[in-house]
C-alpha cells in the first residue's frame, strides 16, 4: 500500500509558477495531468502549462498521450481537453455579444457554455459548431468531425449543409461533405445504441408503383404467373415498378433494358423514367436523378407526381447540400406523406417526424406503411409503448407489411431477447421484399449473435450484393471478419465502407479494431477514441 501511494505521488506533475501575461486574460487553466503544453501568441516555443496559467486569444494548447486540461474562460465557458488534443483560443469576448471562437485542430474536447451568455463557435476543418448554452463533446480526427450534444442545441454547419443537433443526438461531418445526424438511444435496461439514419435511405423507401407493398407483391406474382410470351407491355411496366421495391435495382435494370425495345406509350415511358430516377438517386448519382425527376414530375398521375416532386427535392439537396428550398406539397398520397415526415426528421427532429406521420395516418387511415414507419421511429426514440402500438396497428391492416415486420423483429431481438421470433419475422419480410438489404443485414446480425457464422456471412454478402455502397453492410462484414481473424478480408471491407462514409462511427470502430489486430495501437487509439 505504501509503495502505491509513493508511486501515485511521484506521478503528480511538479508544481511551477504560471507565466505572467500582459493584457486581459481570456481564461485560466484549472486542472491538468502531465505533459500538457502551451504556445503563447507572443512566444514561438512550446512550454509546459501550469495550474492558474492565464490564457489569451491566440494561444494554442495541446495534450500528449496521457495529458488532460481543464480551462475556464472569462465568459464562463468550461472546456476540458482530452489526450492527444490540440486547440487554439481564437477569440474570447466576455464583455460583448460576439461569440467565443475556439479552433479544435485534433483530438476531443468536452465543454459547457453558460445559458444566457454569449455563444460559442468551435471551428474544425470539416465544419463549425454554433453553440448556445449547452453541454457537448466534439472530436476531430483528420478531415472528420463528430459532435455529441448532452443538453441544449448545437448547429453544425459547413458550406455543404447544416444540421441542428439536440440533446441525445450526435452528428458527423467530413471535409467537403454535408454534416449528418446520428441518433442516440439511451435505454434504462440495455446498452446505449447508435442508429444510422442517412437521407439516401429515402430513395429505398420510394415506391414508383405508388401502391402498398402487399398490393405490389400480389400484382407482381400475378404477372410472373403469366407465361413470358403472353405478358403485355402494361404488365411489364407494372412488374418493373414492383421489382424495384421488392427485388432491388439489378432485376429492375434487366426489365428496363427489355422494355426499351418495346413500343411504349408516353405515360408508360414517363413511369420508366421515374424508376430510373429512383435508381440513380439510390446509387448516389444525385445530379442525374434530380434531372430525371424534374423531367417527368409534371406529366405523371397525382401519386407518382408527388413521389417525383419529393424525389427531386431529396436529390437536389444531396447533390448540393448548401441548397435551401421549400418542402414540396404534402398532398399526393401516403408515399408523399412518408417522404415529408422523413425530411422533417432531419430538418427538425424525430419527434416532429412522429407527429407528421400521425397526421398522415389520420389522412390515410387504411394505409399500413405509415404506422409501420412510425413504429420504426418510435424504436429509435426508445418509445416502446408507441412502437408496439404502431407496429400492431400496421399489421392489423396488412399482416405482411414488411416495414412493420422488420420493426417487430428488431423489437423482439433487441428488447425481448426473442431471436427465434425475430428471425421468423425477417424471413416473412423476404417473402414480400427479397431485395431488401436492411433485412439481410438484420438477419446477419441475429445469426452472428447465435454463432451461426456461415449463415451470417452469407446474409451480409447478400446485403452488399443488393446495395454495394451501403457502409453499414461493409462495416458489419469487416467486424465479422475481424471476429473470425480474417484480417485481410476485413481490410477490404473497411476500405469500401470508408469510401462510402468515412465519418461513420461503426466504420471507425472496425478500422480501430483492425489496427489493434495488426499491431498498430497508436492508429487504433485515434479511431477508437
Amino acid at each position: 500500500m505504501t509503495t502505491a501511494v509513493l508511486l501515485s505521488a511521484a506521478l503528480e506533475p511538479a508544481g511551477a509558477e504560471p507565466v505572467p501575461r500582459s493584457g486581459t486574460a481570456a481564461g485560466a487553466v484549472i486542472a491538468r495531468k502531465t505533459g500538457e503544453e502551451v504556445r503563447f501568441i507572443d512566444v514561438s516555443d512550446w512550454q509546459s502549462v501550469d495550474l492558474k496559467q492565464d490564457l489569451m486569444s491566440g494561444d494554442i494548447l495541446r495534450t500528449n498521450e496521457v495529458g488532460q486540461l481543464a480551462i475556464v474562460f472569462s465568459d464562463r465557458t468550461q472546456v476540458r481537453l482530452g489526450r492527444n488534443t490540440s486547440m487554439v483560443v481564437k477569440q474570447i469576448t466576455s464583455e460583448t455579444s460576439s461569440d467565443t471562437v475556439l479552433q479544435l485542430q485534433s483530438g476531443t474536447i468536452w465543454a459547457r457554455a453558460e445559458r444566457g451568455g454569449p455563444g460559442v463557435q468551435v471551428q474544425t476543418a470539416a465544419a463549425a459548431a454554433a453553440i448556445r448554452g449547452t453541454d457537448w463533446t466534439m472530436t476531430v480526427s483528420g478531415n472528420d468531425t463528430s459532435l455529441t450534444v448532452l443538453d441544449g442545441v448545437v448547429q453544425l454547419a459547413n458550406p455543404q449543409g447544416m444540421v441542428d443537433v439536440r440533446a441525445g443526438e450526435a452528428a458527423a461531418a467530413t471535409l467537403g461533405q454535408a454534416p449528418r445526424k446520428v441518433v442516440i438511444v439511451d435505454s434504462d435496461d440495455r446498452e446505449q445504441m447508435l442508429f444510422y439514419l442517412p437521407p439516401r435511405e429515402a430513395f429505398e423507401r420510394m415506391p414508383p408503383a405508388a401502391v402498398p407493398f402487399a398490393d405490389m407483391r400480389r400484382n407482381a406474382d400475378r404477372i410472373l404467373a403469366i407465361p413470358p410470351a403472353k405478358r403485355s407491355t402494361a404488365d411489364l411496366v407494372d412488374l418493373a415498378e414492383a421489382q424495384l421495391s421488392l427485388e432491388g435495382p439489378a432485376k429492375t435494370m434487366e426489365m428496363l433494358g427489355a422494355l426499351e425495345r418495346t413500343q411504349l406509350s408516353s405515360t408508360q415511358r414517363d413511369r420508366l423514367i421515374l424508376i430510373k430516377a429512383i435508381i440513380a438517386a439510390n446509387q448516389a448519382r444525385y445530379g442525374e436523378a434530380a434531372a430525371l425527376f424534374a423531367q417527368v414530375s409534371h406529366r405523371l398521375d397525382p401519386r407518382r407526381r408527388a413521389i417525383a416532386l419529393w424525389g427531386g427535392y431529396y436529390a437536389r439537396s444531396l447533390a448540393d447540400p448548401s441548397r435551401v428550398e421549400p418542402l414540396p406539397p404534402s398532398n399526393g398520397g401516403p408515399e408523399a406523406a412518408f417522404l415529408r415526415a422523413y425530411a422533417v426528421g432531419f430538418l427538425k427532429d424525430l419527434n416532429a417526424s412522429i407527429e407528421a406521420l400521425r397526421e398522415a395516418e389520420r389522412q390515410y387511415p387504411s394505409d399500413p406503411s405509415l404506422p409501420a414507419y412510425r413504429g420504426w421511429i418510435a424504436l429509435l426514440l426508445n418509445d416502446r409503448k408507441q412502437a408496439e402500438e404502431a407496429i400492431n396497428r400496421s399489421l392489423s391492416l396488412d399482416p405482411h407489411e414488411p416495414t412493420a415486420l422488420e420493426a417487430r423483429s428488431h423489437f423482439k431481438a433487441g428488447f425481448q431477447g426473442d431471436n427465434d421470433g425475430a428471425l421468423a419475422d425477417l424471413y416473412e419480410v423476404l417473402k414480400v421484399t427479397p431485395g431488401s438489404s436492411t433485412t439481410w443485414n438484420a438477419i446477419a446480425d441475429i445469426h452472428s449473435t447465435r454463432g451461426a457464422n456461415r449463415e451470417a456471412e452469407a446474409a451480409l454478402r447478400k446485403a452488399i450484393e443488393l446495395d454495394p455502397i451501403d457502409p453499414i453492410s461493409h462495416s458489419n462484414l469487416a467486424i465479422f471478419y475481424l471476429d473470425t481473424n480474417r484480417v485481410k478480408e476485413a481490410k477490404r471491407e473497411i476500405d469500401l465502407a470508408m469510401a462510402a462514409d468515412p465519418a461513420l462511427d461503426q466504420v471507425l470502430i472496425a478500422r480501430g479494431r483492425y489496427y489493434l489486430q495488426t499491431g498498430e495501437p497508436d492508429k487504433a487509439v485515434e479511431d477508437l477514441l
